[in-house]
């Protein structure tokens, strides 16, 4: 089983989006997932639950559970790593509180990956920045997930993306996704359960996080492969 938590010490910078992309992508490759939900708004496990319960997603192959993480110590989340690894999923996605980038040994523990969602301004950068230094300290391998990313030049946002964009690149042991999630329309959906991966797989939004699933997955098995040697 790969574990992916996903995790930056600010708040609103798209890890609830980012969780339910890549785990919905995960089910449409045909893994079997479970989503636990360790932020106290519970927005990824309100989301899901709405979409399980009516058949939307086979429940022996999709598990969704929302858990208190500000306050857990290492043992509960190795027992939940451990529960879900023995009952054969294949992906277990953790959004997390930002507090657990003070709490970093219990990332470093649990996961196999950590991405790092950010959008486009100077604050979410000193904040990803910091998160992505605390991680590397750990030991923990992360990847920096560009989100909100404009979709054309002629955007007023698009040269403070290329500058912020610069910024994050040159940092050292910032890893940077080469796929991002761009501005768009189907991604404001997510919240009333469009999960593009899933729904709209034709779509750029579709084709953007399926990409990025695949990459995710790919790095996974490669660090498999280095653990294993």
């Amino acid at each position: 089983m790969f574990t992916i938590t996903v995790l930056n010490q600010k708040g609103g910078c798209g890890k609830t989006t980012l969780s339910q992309c890549m785990a919905a992508a995960a089910y449409a490759a045909g893994h079997r997932v479970a989503v636990l939900d360790l932020d106290e708004q519970g927005a990824s496990h309100g989301i899901f639950r709405d979409e399980v319960e009516p058949g939307r997603f086979k429940k022996e192959d999709f598990f969704v559970a929302s858990f208190n993480g500000r306050d857990a110590d290492l043992k509960s989340y190795r027992d939940l790593c451990q529960i879900f690894s023995d009952q054969g999923y294949d992906f277990l996605i953790l959004d997390l509180p930002p507090k657990l980038v003070s709490q970093e040994h219990i990332v470093s523990t649990i996961t196999d990956i950590t991405l790092v969602p950010m959008f486009i301004s100077n604050q979410d950068l000193k904040s990803t920045l910091k998160t992505v230094d605390v991680l590397n300290a750990a030991g923990v391998t992360s990847l920096v997930i560009p989100s909100r990313v404009p979709t054309s030049k002629s955007d007023k946002k698009y040269p403070k993306y290329q500058d912020v964009l610069k910024s994050l690149t040159a940092h050292d042991g910032a890893a940077v996704s080469s796929v991002e999630i761009t501005d768009r329309a189907e991604y404001v959906d997510v919240g009333d359960g469009l999960f593009p991966p899933l729904d709209a797989p034709k779509t750029a939004a579709g084709k953007e996080t399926v990409k990025l699933f695949a990459l995710i997955h790919e790095m996974l098995k490669r660090l498999n492969q280095l653990k294993a040697a």
